[in-house]
């Protein structure tokens, strides 16, 4: 939200950024880190092609302009863990975004899995519930990699949003402000 818009009474945000060990900010202090330092932040490019030898030419023409790279569902099922594996042997960032959505033994086995192969970040659906999301944290532990939850997917649109919402007609707008603000504590 704009400065302007933003209450004044409001408490300090935890920052979103992981925060480096010795490191420190206004709103995160230095003993906050739990996981491994990332890399520093740039692009994420999408690999959202569907063969291993296309995804590995666009790594290699990008060369070191990229570090982190995001491997959707169809490159994950068509190239598999030896892509991963290709990836983080080159010394990439590997944004594995599969959504998991399971039982919480089989997401916290995606997740133990994941960490093994090297994965940096993995997204999980909040929809899966709290113990699904509790066992995939837990499957994590002692590992670098984190979890992002993914709430709402971008494809729906306004009027899908508002039907799961369960909000009459297409004007979501007033709900995703409030959303957001109550993320943010605004």
């Amino acid at each position: 939200l704009p400065p302007a818009r933003r209450s004044s009474r409001s408490a300090p945000r935890r920052s979103p950024i992981p925060v480096r060990p010795g490191a420190s900010s206004a709103n995160s202090p230095a003993s906050t880190t739990r996981s491994p330092p990332l890399p520093p932040p740039d692009i994420a490019v999408a690999l959202d092609l569907a063969t291993a030898a296309a995804a590995l030419a666009l790594v290699d023409a990008l060369g070191d302009q990229a570090s982190w790279y995001k491997v959707g569902p169809v490159l994950a099922v068509s190239a598999g863990p030896a892509l991963v594996r290709e990836l983080t042997a080159r010394g990439k960032s590997v944004f594995l975004d599969l959504k998991w959505h399971d039982i919480p033994s089989t997401a916290a086995g995606a997740v133990g899995a994941a960490a093994a192969l090297g994965v940096a970040l993995a997204t999980v659906h909040l929809a899966g519930g709290r113990a699904m999301l509790e066992s995939a944290a837990a499957a994590r532990a002692g590992s670098g990699l984190r979890l992002v939850g993914v709430g709402v997917l971008t494809a729906l649109d306004a009027a899908q949003l508002g039907a799961g919402l369960g909000r009459p007609g297409t004007d979501v707008g007033p709900e995703q402000e409030r959303l957001v603000r109550s993320a943010l504590g605004v």
